[in-house]
């Protein structure tokens, strides 16, 4: 693969690589596995939190909106989704509810990238181990 090619794929991916190299480097014998625990978390309580911000949106609720946004955006942004946490950032600060549910299909569009790229993580890193 060339330089530029790996360079494409990389502004591509979803998740900063290297948020998840500084979680791996935290990682101890006793716990191999750390990221792969907090994938874990983050993709079961991800979905919760869709739901919310969908209901939110339904129910043109500002502060509903602005909590569940700004509770996916911190988890996201925690494992390395910069792009989501930042479309959950504009839903959290938007001020006009009219644009809420294009912004909450694109919030949901990036989240697909990264769960994908975030379950792709949990099989590299089990057979690591």
């Amino acid at each position: 693969m060339s330089q530029s090619t790996a360079q494409t794929i990389e502004s591509i991916r979803s998740i900063d690589q290297s948020v998840l190299a500084s979680i791996r480097s935290l990682q101890t014998e006793e716990d191999p596995n750390v990221v792969v625990e907090l994938i874990e978390i983050y993709l079961a309580d991800s979905v919760g939190r869709l739901a919310e911000i969908r209901r939110a949106v339904s129910l043109e609720n500002r502060q509903l909106i602005q909590r569940a946004a700004h509770g996916l955006r911190g988890s996201s942004g925690n494992l390395g989704a910069s792009a989501l946490a930042s479309l959950c950032m504009d839903l959290e600060h938007i001020s006009d509810l009219a644009g809420a549910p294009q912004l909450l299909f694109q919030i949901e569009t990036e989240y697909e990238s990264v769960r994908t790229e975030l379950e792709l993580e949990i099989t590299n890193d089990k057979a690591r181990v």
